[in-house]
């Protein structure tokens, strides 16, 4: 089993929770997040996915920018983990989000991975789904499911 991490989510939930700390820390942190997702799911094998700067989205919002309504303050240690994560082998994506090329990656795996993410576009998407995610010992929320063939998850409805 593959984990296939979705490192936006991680770039700002660790980002906002260590802001106030130096980056020694959060890059810690972040390796410790990384570790404790491998060591909850039973696996060595993980791929990391961050965003690049373009997305086919943006040539299609016409009425309103895509994402136009998100306020744009970010962790002060954006782009340092974005450059940690680079580091440690992390897939930058362009022309789309990370999170669709997990769901790609996801269909081509099957149930030989786990998505994790706590983006709720993965509800449609079939296979292991896992939001559990720990930040400094700390779990976000603990949950792993199976995501059959054309269901959703209860959250999603």
């Amino acid at each position: 089993m593959i984990a296939l991490i979705d490192g936006d989510i991680l770039t700002y939930r660790i980002g906002f929770a260590y802001n106030d700390e130096g980056f020694a820390l959060a890059r810690h942190m972040l390796g410790e997040t990384i570790q404790n997702i491998c060591e909850e799911l039973e696996t060595e094998d993980f791929e990391l996915f961050i965003t690049g700067k373009t997305n086919f989205r943006n040539d299609y919002a016409v009425t309103e920018p895509y994402k136009g309504n998100r306020k744009g303050d970010k962790p002060v240690h954006y782009d340092a983990l974005r450059d940690y994560m680079l580091e440690i082998g992390a897939v930058l994506v362009e022309e789309q989000e990370a999170d669709d090329a997990i769901a790609i990656r996801a269909t081509e795996l099957g149930d030989d991975c786990y998505m994790v993410s706590i983006d709720k576009d993965f509800d449609q998407i079939k296979g292991w789904h896992y939001i559990g995610i720990k930040i400094g010992g700390l779990t976000v929320t603990d949950l792993i499911e199976y995501v059959p063939q054309g269901e959703m998850t209860e959250e999603a409805l």
